[in-house]
């Protein structure tokens, strides 16, 4: 088995018992300290990523010939999942409105699973801007938004996730729908700070 970073053979010597996983954190290793991390995973020419990544992680690396492995600059590959985030979020204050309309139309049946699907994207947001805080190397319970601390902020769209949850098992769709009307410009305009503080952060 050859081991490639960026199109150059590595001086690794990984035992062909090890799993790709294995060789992977041997990787991550490497770049520690080189504001890199690793992007991309192929064997014999195959990507190894995607839906079947972690099962693929669990595979012998000696049972392929070549395995590539592609690295980025850290803050590029944050500052681009910052710029998807801030597209989401532009969706997302567009979805409430919608499916606000739609409630308010009595099209419960349509409204539903926009809803779940909004959900799922907001869950998304949350997430990301963690993350993206996180691989910033950022101490999380200093790191200012705004004169307030990360954890305050984020706190505002996990108390409003949590509440629409308990509306939705509740079935109290006039809540609900008061909800993403009048209080969930609050949550969008907290997750865009976080993005822009994370945006200056990476500028700066």
């Amino acid at each position: 088995m050859e081991l490639y970073l960026d199109d150059r053979k590595t001086d690794i010597e990984a035992d062909s018992q090890a799993t790709l996983g294995q060789v992977l954190d041997e990787l991550k290793r490497k770049l520690a300290g080189t504001e890199r991390i690793i992007v991309s995973l192929h064997c014999d020419g195959n990507d190894a990523t995607g839906e079947a990544f972690q099962e693929n992680l669990a595979k012998l690396s000696g049972d392929f010939e070549r395995i590539d492995m592609r690295s980025a600059e850290m803050r590029i590959v944050v500052a681009e999942a910052l710029h998807s985030v801030g597209t989401m979020l532009d969706q997302a204050a567009d979805a409430a409105t919608e499916i606000v309309n739609l409630m308010s139309g009595g099209k419960l049946a349509e409204a539903m699973p926009k809803l779940g699907d909004c959900c799922q994207v907001w869950s998304q947001i949350h997430e990301a801007l963690y993350n993206a805080a996180l691989m910033l190397g950022l101490d999380l319970d200093t790191f200012q938004v705004q004169d307030r601390p990360l954890p305050d902020v984020l706190a505002i769209p996990t108390d409003k996730l949590e509440q629409l949850r308990e509306v939705l098992q509740a079935r109290d769709f006039v809540l609900l729908a008061d909800i993403l009307h009048y209080e969930f410009d609050e949550v969008i305009q907290s997750w865009r700070q976080i993005k822009d503080a994370l945006i200056e952060t990476i500028q700066a």
